[in-house]
């Protein structure tokens, strides 16, 4: 395939409002080694597939040097599962000294403290870190299909509510009849706070 024809593009309206302009996207790969219970990866197929790492670095320099990007998001959806892939990236892009400053996505288990100050040294200065769940608790209701439901009827909580908190156990309708029983009579019951 050939580079991406960043020419055609009016690159000016290009920016991401965290990192400003002079922006483009990037990726080293596409896919998900991971299987969270929210996530639908059907657009993505199944495992990790990578783009060689030389053709990257091409498509980065040419973007620097021939249309002035300065940052840009490697948007993959796990940038760090590819470790010696980025390894080798941040290595490269550390030594380049591009005028240029990058974020991406990943995972907390998927870094470390190595990791972490080679892409500071390659000039990333932002990360994205996912979060599956709250808890054990909540992914379990997310599998079994029992999620958005309290507990304690089998009521559904609601998308309203839900939007609204996203860790509720209680509809408004069960909230109210609660806070109405224990202004009545007291019973207070911390759990559902």
């Amino acid at each position: 395939l050939p580079l991406p024809a960043l020419d055609l593009l009016p690159m000016q309206r290009y920016r991401y409002e965290i990192m400003g302009d002079h922006f483009v996207l990037f990726e080293l790969s596409r896919g998900c080694a991971s299987q969270c219970a929210f996530c639908l990866l059907k657009t993505y197929g199944h495992g990790v597939r990578q783009k060689p790492l030389a053709r990257l670095q091409l498509e980065i320099e040419k973007a620097i040097t021939a249309h002035g990007v300065r940052k840009a998001y490697f948007f993959d959806l796990e940038f760090t599962v590819l470790r010696r892939q980025v390894v080798q990236l941040c290595d490269w892009l550390a030594e380049m000294d591009f005028d240029f400053e990058w974020c991406c996505q990943t995972r907390f288990d998927l870094v470390d403290d190595e990791l972490l100050a080679k892409m500071k040294r390659a000039k990333c200065t932002l990360i994205h870190f996912g979060v599956e769940g709250g808890s054990d608790e909540a992914l379990a209701r997310i599998e079994d299909g029992s999620y958005g439901y309290y507990l304690e009827t089998g009521e559904e909580i609601g998308i309203k509510r839900l939007e609204a908190r996203p860790v509720a156990t209680l509809s408004i309708e069960a909230q109210e009849r609660r806070e109405r029983r224990e202004k009545q009579y007291g019973d207070r019951d911390d759990r559902y706070r």
